[in-house]
């Protein structure tokens, strides 16, 4: 066989002789890459779409290292920028948290509860801004019934959260009076 080259699509291979034995070698496709201008080999670019006309695999026109460089330096200016946009939201919420803590309350009341705020703090006032079951004056939340929904009364969020723990019932609630009856000696 002689040096010649076997055309397949777009693959060029050649025959090489090599003490008396014939091999096949890809001869590398070359291309230029648009940043750095350099001739390089196929193969030191990423693949790329497929052709529309053919299907055939096309390659990106930026060679890997610079494909890399140019994803990177996207990469950082997105994080900078995001930095910023993050920056200027925590000033803005800084400048404004009573505003929007308050704003919160109000639309979490009205959807949840179908309460104003005024009357919110009304309840407060008809209950001297104490818990109704340990009378203590703390911060109140609005104990609800789950079935219904219907508003029973205010409490501070250590017995609201134990009404929910005993499942609002009686029952349980009972058991657990008698059983702090019985060890109240022991303690």
């Amino acid at each position: 066989m002689k040096d010649a080259y076997k055309s397949k699509k777009s693959t060029k291979f050649v025959y090489i002789r090599v003490g008396g034995v014939y091999i096949i070698k890809k001869i590398m496709e070359k291309k230029i890459c648009k940043i750095c201008g350099l001739e390089k080999n196929i193969e030191l670019f990423a693949l790329g779409r497929k052709s529309k006309i053919d299907n055939k695999q096309l390659y990106k026109c930026l060679c890997k290292k610079c494909d890399n460089r140019k994803q990177w330096e996207k990469k950082k200016v997105s994080e900078k920028y995001r930095s910023k946009i993050s920056l200027k939201n925590k000033i803005k919420y800084q400048e404004n948290i009573v505003e929007m803590r308050l704003r919160n309350k109000i639309y979490r009341l009205k959807s949840l509860y179908n309460l104003t705020q005024e009357q919110f703090e009304q309840m407060k006032v008809n209950q001297n801004h104490k818990c109704y079951i340990c009378k203590k004056v703390k911060k109140l939340v609005i104990d609800h019934c789950h079935k219904s929904g219907k508003i029973r009364a205010l409490l501070c969020n250590h017995c609201n959260t134990s009404l929910g723990g005993f499942q609002e019932d009686r029952s349980i609630l009972m058991n657990a009076i008698r059983y702090l009856d019985e060890y109240k000696k022991d303690c």
